[in-house]
């Protein structure tokens, strides 16, 4: 039983899945409804090249 229809609980049920496992997904509202529908914190394309330069 995964709770919560955001990224990682639709992300982990699919895997689960995937490798067999009889998964239930339990969503009080729709998916991706909540913080995961509102993020606005993304990764972009060469962020690694940036921090792995960062000073320390």
């Amino acid at each position: 039983m995964v709770i919560g229809g955001g990224i990682s609980g639709v992300s982990a049920a699919y895997w689960l899945g995937q490798l067999g496992v009889e998964t239930v997904l339990l969503e009080g509202r729709g998916l991706a409804e909540g913080a995961t529908g509102r993020n606005g914190g993304h990764l972009a394309p060469g962020s690694f090249l940036l921090c792995s330069q960062a000073p320390r």
